[in-house]
């Protein structure tokens, strides 16, 4: 009787792996499965094949989970292509019909795009003669990248007008990147040397809708300065140099008809130094970006 307990006792010990694995609870070891991702890194919007293989046992199939198009399930083997919008892992759990079980967990790395910002728009513009001897036709000629629009029309182009006196032209482009504004000064050297010039120039400088903000910071007559639009919000603003100080200003209007000083820069001595006015797309007033030439 003793010998039939003990030898009862030792066959349980043998069935008890089986019956643990068949409830799901032991270590699988009948069972062996590889998975892999290919190609294992992908740039966002590519495609991958997700392939799998089963060994061992009488495999009754593969459950795969964590991929985009949630619970699928396959053969011993097989591939599924998936397209990832980030970095993920499947889990890979294949099964015999003793219930002993593998699993595989492969991932796939989604590389995201850098987001670059838009580009400003750059313009280049010339006048054709570059100066005038007394009044008469120059041709102003611009190209820009990166622009949607220019306030003179298209992206690139040209025209003629006839110049009574030295002026300012203001060319601005816009984009998704922000708007730039370049000025192309004309001179008309009759206009250096008529008498009157200095008052003309200060009574135009008075009758700007924006310099009034400068207030007595600066002395009438020692202003040079160009309109323009350069944000692109339908309000009159200015570049506004200080000979004397040897400042400029940029001046925004606004939409209830006045207008604040946004930016102050030290050095400038003269209009012309002023090479381009850059505001970016979404950006505050204060962060345009103003190119001198020194």
């Amino acid at each position: 009787m003793k010998t039939r307990a003990a030898l009862t006792v030792i066959a349980a010990a043998l069935l008890l792996p089986t019956a643990a694995m068949a409830g799901g609870g032991g270590v699988p070891t009948k069972v062996v499965v590889s998975a892999r991702f290919t190609p294992s890194t992908i740039a966002a919007g590519q495609s991958t094949t997700l392939s799998w293989q089963a060994r061992g046992g009488d495999i009754t199939g593969c459950r795969i989970t964590g991929l985009p198009g949630g619970l699928q399930w396959g053969g011993e083997s097989g591939a599924i292509p998936v397209r990832p919008t980030q970095t993920t892992t499947a889990r890979v759990l294949c099964s015999e019909e003793n219930g002993a079980y593998a699993v595989a967990t492969p991932t796939v790395t989604v590389a995201q795009a850098k987001v670059v910002p838009e580009s400003a728009p750059r313009i280049t513009a010339a006048a054709k003669p570059t100066f005038l001897l007394s009044p008469g036709t120059a041709t102003v000629s611009y190209s820009s990248i990166y622009a949607t629009g220019c306030n003179k029309g298209p992206t690139s182009g040209s025209y003629s007008r006839f110049f009574m006196r030295t002026t300012l032209e203001v060319i601005s482009c816009w984009g998704p990147g922000g708007t730039t504004s370049v000025v192309v000064k004309i001179p008309v050297l009759e206009d250096y040397l008529a008498a009157g010039t200095e008052s003309d120039q200060a009574r135009k400088v008075a009758s700007s809708p924006t310099i009034g903000d400068l207030g007595s910071a600066v002395e009438e007559g020692n202003l040079q300065y160009a309109d323009g639009d350069f944000n692109n919000d339908g309000n009159a603003d200015s570049i506004v140099v200080d000979v004397n100080d040897q400042m400029a200003y940029v001046i925004l209007g606004e939409r209830d008809g006045g207008s604040r000083i946004v930016k102050s820069i030290a050095g400038v001595a003269d209009l012309e130094q002023i090479q381009s006015i850059d505001v970016p797309a979404g950006a505050a007033a204060e962060n345009i970006v103003v190119t001198v030439a020194q």
